[in-house]
């Protein structure tokens, strides 16, 4: 497993993240104050804001890809 804190700055960004995750087979949510939601899922990620950071956990050990991808939402 593998975590990362990332922050969006626009719906236009939560789009684009949810783009590039979509493409991993494996399972990534995201988390704020115990909440957590599906990744892919537009809905669930709007749910939880932008305003504040959020918790990327990835479940694979291997996450290189990901991370040079989400490069721009990490902090």
């Amino acid at each position: 497993m593998r975590v990362y804190q990332i922050k969006f700055n626009s719906v236009e960004g939560v789009k684009k993240f949810i783009n590039i995750v979509g493409k991993y087979g494996y399972e990534i949510e995201l988390e704020r104050d115990g909440h957590k939601v599906d990744a892919k899922s537009i809905m669930g990620v709007l749910s939880l804001g932008f305003e504040r950071p959020l918790n990327l956990i990835a479940s694979t050990e291997n996450a290189i890809s990901l991370q040079k991808e989400i490069q721009g939402y990490l902090l």
